[in-house]
């Protein structure tokens, strides 16, 4: 798990008027068309008969009470913009598009109710060494042909730790190795996915006469069909050409 500061911007209760709205030391007032109620009842007439409906009433939308002299500093609204700092708890093997709720960091109300939630959507950015499939992690590991052909142990670095991982011999290009317990944990706890290190065969561009005779060599000792022309590059065909 890991602690990030978030800068947002909410409404805060108006430090000048303390939220009433109101300028100085007066106050709001009972509204005059719904005599403090917030709503307002009308009667019409219909071809059933009488029908009366309650609305909220326009001329305080609701609140009951008026402001005649509005604060100066929020106008009236209660409220005012501002920017905070808020720390969100990111718990590990969180996934892009999960929502984290602050209980009490979004808005302030005008009223006297508790001030709203703050809803944080995750977005994890992309690790280039990784690609990620839920818990589980997968990447490639470069090889030579000694280390494919002979085996070897090599350090890999994982997401936070270096593991060591056995190369059989014989590993051919593409072999997929599993490091048990290196991917990610589940986001509610439990056991940790795994870690894949897809096997890559590493080729050299350009070898020496001296490599190209040794690379004969061990084709004809291998039984191997011997690579035609005299470039270099084609000489390493006979590497990977299976014993026939």
């Amino acid at each position: 798990a890991k602690s990030v500061d978030v800068e947002i911007k909410r409404l805060a209760t108006c430090d000048a008027c303390h939220g009433s709205g109101a300028e100085g030391a007066t106050k709001a007032e009972t509204c005059p068309t719904c005599k403090g109620a917030g709503m307002v009842n009308a009667v019409r007439s219909t071809f059933i008969g009488q029908v009366r409906t309650s609305t909220v009433c326009p001329t305080c939308s609701g609140e009951g009470t008026v402001i005649k002299d509005p604060c100066k500093v929020c106008s009236g609204r209660k409220v005012v913009p501002e920017t905070d700092t808020v720390k969100v708890n990111i718990p590990a093997g969180i996934e892009s598009g999960s929502t984290i709720q602050i209980p009490g960091a979004g808005n302030d109300g005008t009223g006297v109710g508790r001030p709203g939630d703050l809803y944080v959507v995750i977005e994890v950015e992309d690790d280039g060494r990784f690609e990620r499939r839920q818990q589980t992690l997968f990447t490639m590991l470069e090889l030579t042909f000694a280390q494919a052909a002979l085996g070897d142990e090599v350090e890999i670095e994982g997401v936070d730790e270096t593991h060591t991982i056995h190369i059989p011999a014989g590993t051919q290009p593409g072999t997929p190795i599993s490091v048990r317990g290196a991917g990610l944990p589940p986001l509610h706890g439990g056991r940790r996915g795994e870690l894949i290190v897809q096997a890559m065969v590493k080729v050299p561009e350009k070898v020496s006469d001296a490599e190209a005779k040794l690379i004969r060599e061990l084709a004809e000792l291998r039984g191997e069909k011997l690579p035609k022309g005299g470039d270099k590059g084609g000489i390493l065909g006979g590497l990977f050409g299976r014993k026939k």
